[in-house]
This record gives structure tokens, C-alpha cells and sequence, in this order.
């Protein structure tokens, strides 16, 4: 799944979470197995292990990103799927 596009309709919702001590955006999909099954086994079995502790199956390590907090890109995400359900419908 390298380089693949996530459809925003496809998420269920976007989430600021720590995770030992580290700020982390957590994406949780609608279709989880479907999301899952286009993943290699080795990332398959990280993605659970992040599941089973309560994360969604995408998750963002705010370390990498210098100029925004998890707060901040949680809010723009929510909101840009706010607005992209506002045209379709």
C-alpha cells in the first residue's frame, strides 16, 4: 500500500492520541478489514498490535511534522471532511 491515496469518505474519524509519551494522530477507517487486507503481513500485524491498544489503523507521529501539534491537524483534518461531505451532499 506504498504511496496509496486514503478516500476521505473512507474514514470514520480522526483523533489527537499520545502514545508512550509521543503526540500521534490516530485515523480510524470505516472498513477496517478492507483497509487491513491491502497492508503487507508484517504491517498488517503492527497495525493490529495499534488496534488492540485502542489507535486506529493509520497513525501520524507528530515528530515528523514541525510546524503544527497533533491538536492542530486533527482540527484542520476534521474539518476538511467536514467540508468535503458539505459539497457531495
Amino acid at each position: 500500500m506504498k504511496n496509496s491515496l486514503i478516500r476521505w469518505d473512507s474514514v470514520r474519524k480522526i483523533k489527537n492520541m499520545p502514545m508512550m509519551g509521543q503526540e500521534m494522530v490516530s485515523i480510524f477507517m470505516k472498513d477496517q478489514d478492507a483497509y487491513l487486507d491491502k497492508l503487507s503481513l508484517f504491517k498488517r500485524w503492527l497495525t493490529k498490535m495499534n488496534i488492540g491498544m485502542g489507535y486506529g489503523e493509520i497513525t501520524i507521529n507528530m515528530n515528523q511534522i514541525n510546524n503544527l501539534d497533533g491538536e492542530e491537524l486533527t482540527e484542520i483534518m476534521n474539518e476538511y471532511r467536514k467540508n468535503r461531505r458539505k459539497r457531495k451532499s
